[in-house]
């Protein structure tokens, strides 16, 4: 019988049969000898079902029942003076050989031999049916009537190991209040009264530390639990080994179902140290979230997690293909997409090196020239640098292009005329002479219509009309002295059009959606698409005075306008002089503040929002308002920002509202997050196939239908990652914590032929910069994709917690759910409100058991998706420079080491450490031995050098990931401030 914390307790038989203790103890050693192996589960229920059967509930035990709120169904009475007459007629009804193996029934041999049967622990009293969520009935506990003392009323009927530890589950109705919900508790009566209650499913433990983590987590899973409570005695407060048991249990939950909600079922103590009794007196209950801050006991690093939780989280599902495999496997797919293409969206993430844009290149270059291409193709490559890579004499792309049957659109090249008269000038085939064009596309006026239609350089009629606003003068040149129509980009444009493949930069066209309905096949994009559906439109005060500035240079007329410019700005006064606004907070809700600002006006936000909608003069047929059309003045062309539409729709809409952005020198901006819906619709419509590491969650919001294709590698990789710090920006400002790093990274490139270190921008260079070590290379985060030329290198070391600003991964999930119609997202929770969730390492420490990480996490489900995304994606597309996949197996195993203890989705990692064991020994006195790395002890065997994370647990500090990254982890571009961008905490 099991005790409550574990351990089986046996009773000894009935003293009127002559059972002497040797006796019994004779009878355990035997089928302990014999090694009985249990029966199935469905030949155990058959018994235990036939033994209820022989015992009928008496009206003593059912009036019990009835009373404590449990209803009798399926329980039975025991007599303890017919315990071996039932045995024995279970014995004669399944077979001996059958009987020894069930855990109830006991042969007990005597030395005199008269054996006999009997029920092993019997006693008089009602027996508790353990039915488990398969309708099995696996085990039986009884209530003794007249037990030795408090301990001794309940105990398991079960000998020599057989019994197990039984779950008990209550099943509610289909379509009850709380189908979804479960409660664990410890005891039968406690787990019927609350099923009964809260109308849910229950789970009654055998002990509170009895149970079998594969059995829990799958009858979880079974009853579709998205709630689950625990419900554990209350003496918990001052019980170590309750509370102990409730937090192994949490932690279990945490990290095998990431996706249920978590809670503890409390009450008072003074009602009932158990549910069924706070029950009986009618207790005041709470349902208090089990993963809020602060309710976490122990340590951040959790390295006791059963080896089943790592299994379960991380399986992988399919075939390990070679690379040959999955580079013939890319292949197929585009030779018959491009044939017969479908109107299908897929993402192709298999790893780097397995050949997605050389299958895309060849397929696309073979069925062109074979005259099999299906439709005209856009091919949109990252950069200009990689369409130089795939044109590269040798390809096949190459090839098509010198053939003139594929054609190059990369956007204008914007020159000097005056370059014109450098002897050897290179020209390219989209040079632009107009300087005008870069500023309308910053001002997202329709380049081509605004600038082209009447640039001097497209016309010989422009040049006669509009050369003089360049600054020439008809009299000393009167001809064009350069032709764009024949030697740049019009030209260029119009040899594209007449393409059937257009191989392209993505601005190219994703900045214009009105080009892609020329490409009737279809579009193969290379790496990064977002960014190019879901645009982020700013609007400040220089822009809001290039608006007014049209106003009165043309005496417009926008009264409602110019009303809600002063809102706006007087918005960003009051809370640039604020001194009560977070400084780690990036984007502020926008409607408090204007609401307030146009009350400091006189003038209600809403209506003047109305009246600007009822404005007669805009927008026009394209969406334009008279204050933002281009125009003329001074005899210089003048191009306004075009956003008013879209600011209008933000401000009013409540699903996706624009927010204020605080800029590093303490003012504020308007910034709205708009997806670029006319895009959006175009994709959806046609062949898509994007190339990319991984598959953000938002991109699948925008493209619903979007299909990931994964053809999963041996790489030839060996990944070492700390566990004990983040290595945030924050953390970089601190010296101290800048040599520790640089210390990490020469023991850990010590050996290595060419090193790679990938640090943060602002650490790369100038005072601030990491010492690295010498004759290494090093790159900064953000500029180590779509490149090959890292490919050589054997170690990496990638150096901080690399992440989008919080605020800003928010807003776009918010905007993107918002285009797809999904539910409105909460705020961010308040301090007190903050979530943690259990981080899983693809990890097994030495003793087989799996490691995880307590993070703060976003309670929006999608919105923290997208955090792990942006996080994880950065860290496989730096690992992909290695191009491990195509490393030779007959080299050693290129080396990561991870220099930030956040665990990175299900990247395998085969060695977690700590900064310190990086540090403790010289490089040189550690040896790397069959995929670990070994030093050597005091009595000079070699022993692992990784062991810190099983011995040493870091302690509970207050680095919280998701608040060092939302004023940490601003990127930008190139203008970095000397200083620190916020108060720093050393």
């Amino acid at each position: 019988m099991r005790h409550r914390q574990g351990g089986w307790l046996h009773q000894l038989a009935p003293a009127d049969e002559g059972v002497t203790i040797s006796d019994f103890k004779a009878s355990l050693n035997r089928g302990a000898a014999a090694e009985i192996k249990p029966l199935p589960p469905e030949l155990t229920d058959r018994i235990n079902r036939a033994l209820l059967a022989l015992c009928p509930l008496t009206e003593t035990h059912r009036f019990y029942l009835v009373q404590a709120g449990v209803d009798p169904l399926g329980c039975g009475s025991l007599d303890y003076s017919q315990a071996a007459t039932i045995a024995r007629q279970l014995a004669e009804q399944f077979g001996e050989a059958t009987a020894r193996r069930h855990p109830i029934l006991l042969k007990v041999e005597r030395e005199n031999g008269r054996n006999y049967w009997t029920i092993a622990g019997a006693a008089t009293g009602i027996l508790f049916p353990a039915t488990n969520v398969e309708g099995q009935i696996l085990g039986i506990q009884i209530r003794k009537d007249q037990p030795r003392g408090s301990e001794d009323r309940y105990r398991w009927l079960s000998h020599a190991g057989l019994g197990g530890t039984p779950l008990t589950v209550f099943q509610t109705a289909t379509g009850a209040a709380n189908s979804h919900m479960v409660i664990i508790t410890e005891g039968y009566k406690k787990a019927a009264n609350a099923a009964r209650a809260w109308a849910c499913h229950a789970i009654s433990l055998a002990g509170v530390a009895a149970y079998k983590e594969a059995d829990l987590l799958h009858t979880l899973e079974s009853l579709n639990a998205g709630v689950i409570a625990l419900a554990f005695d209350q003496d918990k407060r001052h019980n170590p080994q309750v509370k102990t048991a409730e937090q192994r249990i949490l932690k279990l939950l945490a990290a095998a179902l990431p996706e249920s909600k978590l809670f503890y079922l409390n009450w008072a103590e003074t009602s009932g140290k158990g549910l069924d009794d706070a029950l009986a007196v009618g207790a005041e209950f709470h349902f208090d979230e089990a993963l809020a801050a602060g309710t976490i006991e122990g340590t951040r690093l959790v390295n006791d997690l059963p080896g089943l939780v790592v299994d379960r989280a991380f399986s992988q599902i399919g075939p390990l293909y070679t690379v040959e495999g999955a580079r013939s496997q890319h292949r197929a797919f585009f030779g018959r997409l491009l044939v017969h293409p479908n109107k299908t969206q897929r993402v192709i993430t298999s790893p780097t090196g397995t050949g997605k844009s050389r299958a895309a290149d060849d397929a696309l270059a073979d069925t062109l020239m074979e005259g099999n291409l299906s439709g005209r193709w856009l091919l949109l490559a990252p950069n200009r640098a990689n369409i130089a890579e795939r044109i590269a004499p040798g390809t096949l792309l190459g090839k098509a292009v010198k053939a003139g049957r594929a054609a190059i659109q990369q956007g204008r090249t914007l020159f000097d005329i005056e370059e014109l008269k450098i002897v050897g000038r290179k020209s390219t085939a989209e040079d632009c002479a107009n300087p005008q064009a870069a500023d309308a596309g910053a001002a997202r006026q329709v380049t081509a219509r605004v600038v082209c239609a009447q640039c001097p350089f497209g016309s010989d009629q422009n040049w006669q009309d509009h050369a003089a606003e360049i600054g020439y003068s008809l009299d000393q040149t009167p001809n064009r002295p350069w032709k764009c129509e024949t030697q740049g980009y019009l030209n260029s444009r119009k040899i594209s059009r007449q393409a059937q493949l257009v191989i392209a930069t993505k601005e190219a066209y994703l900045n214009n959606s009105d080009l892609l309905a020329e490409f009737d096949g279809g579009v193969i994009v290379d790496e990064e698409l977002l960014g190019y559906l879901l645009e982020i439109i700013t609007i400040d005060t220089a822009i809001l005075g290039g608006w007014r500035e049209k106003i009165a240079v043309k005496g417009l007329n926008f009264p409602a306008w110019e009303q809600l410019f002063r809102i706006i700005e007087t918005a960003f006064n009051n809370l640039a002089e604020s001194q009560e606004q977070s400084t780690s907070a990036q984007l502020l809700e926008s409607r408090e503040h204007l609401q307030t600002a146009a009350a400091t006006l006189g003038v209600d936000l809403e209506q003047v929002l109305l009246d600007c909608y009822r404005d007669g003069q805009g927008p026009d047929h394209d969406g334009v308002y008279g204050f933002e059309r281009h125009y003329r003045h001074n005899a210089r062309l003048v191009l306004p920002f075009r956003a008013g539409a879209d600011l209008l729709a933000a401000l009013e809409d409540k699903d996706n509202p624009p927010r204020f952005s605080r800029q590093p020198n303490g003012s504020y901006v308007l910034v709205a997050h708009r997806p670029r819906r006319h895009l959006i619709e175009q994709l959806k419509d046609k062949t898509l196939v994007v190339l990319d590491a991984t598959m953000p969650p938002a991109l699948k919001m925008l493209l619903p239908d979007l299909k990931e294709i994964h053809y999963r590698v041996k790489q030839n990789l060996h990944i070492t990652q700390i566990t004990n710090a983040l290595y945030t920006k924050r953390d970089l400002f601190n010296q101290a914590t800048r040599q520790r790093v640089e210390a990490a990274i020469r023991s850990f490139a010590s050996g290595s032929r060419n090193h790679l270190s990938i640090v943060p921008l602002r650490f790369q260079d100038g005072p601030e910069a990491l010492q690295l070590p010498e004759k290494s290379r090093s790159e900064h985060w953000g500029l180590h994709r779509a490149t090959s030329r890292f490919s050589d290198c054997d170690s990496l070391v990638l150096v901080g917690h690399h992440l989008r600003p919080i605020d800003y991964i928010r807003a776009e999930i918010i905007a993107c759910r918002a285009y797809a119609g999904g539910e409105l997202s909460q705020e961010p929770p308040g301090p007190g409100q903050q979530q943690l969730k259990l981080r899983l390492y693809n990890h097994h420490l030495a003793n087989g058991r799996g490691a995880g990480r307590w993070m703060r996490a976003d309670a929006d489900s999608d919105i923290q998706a997208a955090i792990e995304h942006d996080y994880t994606a950065n860290i496989i597309q730096a690992i992909g420079r290695l191009r491990a996949a195509i490393r030779p197996d007959y080299l050693p195993q290129a080396r990561v080491l991870i220099l930030c203890n956040e665990p990175v989705a299900d990247l395998k990692i085969d060695v977690l450490t700590t900064i310190d064991e990086l540090t403790t020994d010289p490089p040189q006195d550690q040896i790397f031995i069959n995929d670990s790395y070994m030093k050597s002890d005091d009595s000079g065997e070699l022993v692992p050098v990784y062991t810190a994370v099983m011995e040493g647990k870091d302690p509970w500090d207050e680095e919280l990931v998701q608040d060092e990254t939302r004023q940490s982890q601003l990127f930008f571009e190139e203008d970095w401030p000397d200083q620190p961008l916020f108060p720093l905490l050393d």
